[in-house]
């Protein structure tokens, strides 16, 4: 089985109505912080072992 190509991003952007919240190196702008202002939503955002991963938590009631 062959592996797919490997995919490199010289940047990437948080957006929010229409205006550029950050933007920059992936590890510089995906932060808890910047991740949930944009959404206006508390998510926690990781990245382990060279992969992200971003949770909010459960709504109750």
């Amino acid at each position: 089985m062959t592996q797919p190509p490997v995919l490199h991003c010289a940047g990437v952007a948080l957006v929010r109505g229409g205006r550029a919240l950050a933007s920059g190196r992936a590890d510089d702008v995906l932060t808890t912080e910047r991740v949930s202002a944009c959404f206006d939503h508390p998510i926690a955002v990781r990245r382990e072992d060279g992969r992200w991963s971003a949770r909010a938590p459960r709504r109750t009631g």
